[in-house]
């Protein structure tokens, strides 16, 4: 249950983030959340 509410605490941080202008994702091998560029899915750590 705990990790289910911090993926949505996360979601919800990225939505906020995309909001106010930056493109915001999040990684999808460790779950960070990271400025994406060209449409990346992993943050510059796990590439």
């Amino acid at each position: 249950m705990a990790e289910r509410n911090i993926f949505l605490l996360k979601a919800a941080l990225t939505i906020k983030l995309s909001k106010l202008g930056f493109d915001a994702g999040i990684c999808h091998n460790c779950g960070r959340i990271f400025e994406k560029t060209k449409g990346k899915t992993l943050c510059n750590d796990c590439q």
